[in-house]
C-alpha cells in the first residue's frame, strides 16, 4: 500500500480503489495459476451449480435427518419420540 495522498479525498478514494482491484486481479491470477477452476468472485454454469446444490442438499439430509433416524432407536426411542425429536432421557 502506498502512503498518504496529497489530493482530494476522491483522488485518495480512486488511489484505493485501484490498489484493491489490483490485489483482487493478482490473487485471481494466482488462483488460477495454481490450477482453480473458480475463484471466489467467478460464477459456475447452470449446470454445475445445480449438481453442487444437489450434492449440498443430499449432505444436508444425511446430517440433518438420516443420523438421528439411525441413532435414535438404538438409544432406546420409539417411533413417535424420534418423530417428535425427543430422546427417551430428554423428556419430563
Amino acid at each position: 500500500m502506498s502512503g498518504p495522498t496529497n489530493g482530494t479525498p476522491a483522488q485518495a478514494e480512486a488511489t484505493t480503489s485501484n490498489e484493491t482491484e489490483t490485489f483482487v486481479k493478482s490473487y485471481e491470477d494466482r488462483a488460477k495459476a495454481e490450477g482453480m477452476l473458480y475463484t471466489i468472485s467467478d460464477v459456475p454454469p447452470l449446470h454445475l451449480s445445480v449438481l453442487f446444490g444437489f450434492q449440498h442438499y443430499f449432505t444436508l439430509v444425511g446430517a440433518l435427518v438420516l443420523v438421528p433416524l439411525i441413532l435414535t432407536p438404538p438409544m432406546g426411542a420409539t417411533p413417535k419420540q424420534t418423530a417428535e425429536g425427543a430422546l427417551p432421557l430428554t423428556t419430563p
